[in-house]
């Protein structure tokens, strides 16, 4: 079982899980529904609270069907679907889905991290003396009008040249916008 699978931080960054249609189709084909309702809440329940719990009794209330209906249930079909470790019953397949969803964010966000870190220091698209400031006005300029003019908007935008609120413009950049010091 996934370390830390539940009732972490991780399960506000993850609501949901990728639901694999064809391979739950063939997984529970000749299924009564029941049984494959009984399924589908179990692994939901399993998502966002974590293993589910080993007594048949609370398994059943999790999805709404008295004890004896759902240990028939859970014997004939769903249970095969099920292990069970020392904190209750899991899916392994899920298990699986999200450690690949919290391996993907982990790499987003170390990606994203040093996107962000090489345009501060300049070595992406050349673009940025370290600052920030010359992207920011690089993205302003190449940012749609339409979007940058809203009521709202505290953008600086191509049709309002100037410099930024808090810094000045060399001699080149003002002859660049037609500006005069």
């Amino acid at each position: 079982m996934a370390k830390n699978s539940a009732n972490t931080l991780d399960q506000g960054k993850a609501p949901a899980f990728q639901f694999y249609a064809a391979d739950f189709d063939t997984a529970t084909r000749g299924w009564l529904p029941e049984e494959v309702g009984v399924y589908i809440r179990l692994l939901c329940n399993q998502w966002t609270t974590g293993p589910l719990p080993s007594e048949p009794r609370r398994l059943a209330a999790i999805v709404g069907m008295p004890p004896q209906d759902f240990e028939q249930v859970w014997r004939s079909t769903v249970g095969s679907k099920f292990v069970e470790s020392k904190d209750g019953f899991y899916n392994e397949r899920l298990e699986k889905v999200r450690e690949d969803q919290r391996a993907f964010r982990k790499r987003q966000s170390e990606k994203g991290r040093k996107g962000a870190a090489a345009r501060w220091r300049g070595d992406s698209r050349g673009n940025s003396t370290g600052n920030g400031r010359e992207h920011g006005r690089n993205m302003a300029l190449h940012t749609p009008v339409s979007i940058l003019h809203t009521p709202d908007s505290n953008f600086h935008t191509p049709d309002a040249p100037g410099p930024l609120p808090e810094e000045k413009l060399s001699r080149e950049e003002e002859e660049e916008i037609g500006g005069a010091a």
